[in-house]
């Protein structure tokens, strides 16, 4: 990342402009793909080079076809709104709906990026212990990503319209209800792609591609009958309307390949976790318009109270007595191991 960044801003300071951001890129990619092939050399001893069969390439390039349609898909669902509202309101309307979803989606990519990185451990469970031991593990995961989700959600929500003061100006900000809805989607989003995580490990990728295409096909035909009408707000609950259906599909091809009892158990909201996310997002908006002073002074007391707020709901109203026990349990085995790394 920071050496992808910073060879586009030297590339850019040489007013190498659309040409240096493309080497830039090609760089990063090229430096990348050399040193997980290193790191992948020395902790797989049979990796290497072989000629396949011609059967194993037709194989692999039908399952590459699919990887590649549903990095297409992908790419949609994360994008898909922001075409969306720029195609229906143009260029002044789409700025204030980045700026607005920027905090947002930044950090949602960010947590997911942390569940991706657990799936090869969850694949390897699942191969070589057996099915209990990966609901187990994935349950969870699944607790502590709700645990980041509820606190991310009311710190964000509490603060967003201070942070676009700051940082672009007050009239870019799209407005309250617009960044509950944003954030409300981006959840959403959030869980379908975990869910897809878990689909990679079953490698039937065709039917989650199919699936992701039919959703953004939902999303743009809501969202050009809500849209002009509602704004923002429609676009959003065109989105929210369309990933309910891959929501269920997902959480079903879950259920099958890891047989959850129930689709209801493989889902990361339950009825104490919705009712604590309710509660922190109401916390999130009080914030965001019950503190009344410059963005630079609000912006601090705001995500102060936010992240105590929402830690105190998630621990005793999110979390049932079990699972409190294993959260801490869980932190103070990762204390031990920072601390025992530090005492080193």
């Amino acid at each position: 990342i920071f050496l992808g960044c910073g060879l586009i801003f030297i590339f850019a300071r040489l007013d190498y402009g659309l040409t240096g951001i493309v080497a830039g890129y090609s760089v990063t990619f090229l430096v990348g793909a050399i040193v997980s092939f290193m790191i992948a050399r020395k902790n797989i001893h049979w990796l290497g080079f072989k000629l396949p069969s011609r059967s194993q390439v037709m194989n692999a390039f039908r399952k590459s076809l699919w990887f590649s349609a549903w990095s297409v898909m992908d790419a949609l669902l994360l994008t898909v709104d922001t075409l969306l509202v720029g195609y229906l309101f143009g260029a002044e309307i789409v700025t204030k709906y980045a700026v607005t979803v920027f905090l947002g989606q930044t950090i949602a990519r960010l947590v997911l990026t942390v569940v991706a990185a657990s799936m090869p451990t969850l694949g390897e469970v699942v191969s070589g212990k057996g099915l209990e031991k990966a609901r187990e593990q994935r349950d969870e995961g699944m607790l502590y990503t709700f645990v980041i989700i509820a606190i991310i959600s009311c710190c964000v929500l509490a603060v967003n319209n201070s942070f676009v003061s700051l940082w672009v100006g007050a009239e870019q900000y799209a407005g309250l209800v617009e960044n509950l809805l944003i954030i409300i989607v981006a959840i959403q989003l959030l869980i379908v792609r975990t869910d897809s995580l878990v689909i990679n490990l079953s490698l039937d990728i065709k039917k989650k591609t199919l699936m992701a295409l039919i959703t953004n096909i939902l999303a743009v035909g809501f969202a050009l009958v809500l849209g002009p009408e509602l704004g923002i707000i429609g676009v959003c609950l065109s989105l929210f309307l369309a990933r309910m259906l891959t929501l269920y599909k997902y959480a079903k091809n879950v259920k099958e390949f890891l047989q959850y009892h129930s689709i209801y158990a493989t889902s990361i909201i339950n009825v104490r976790r919705l009712i604590c996310l309710i509660l922190v997002f109401l916390v999130g908006v009080l914030l965001s318009i019950g503190i009344e002073l410059t963005p630079i002074l609000a912006i601090f007391p705001q995500g102060a109270i936010a992240l105590i707020s929402a830690i105190v709901l998630v621990l005793f109203i999110g979390m049932d007595q079990k699972e409190r026990v294993v959260f801490f349990s869980r932190g103070q085995v990762l204390k031990q191991k920072l601390m025992g790394k530090l005492g080193r």
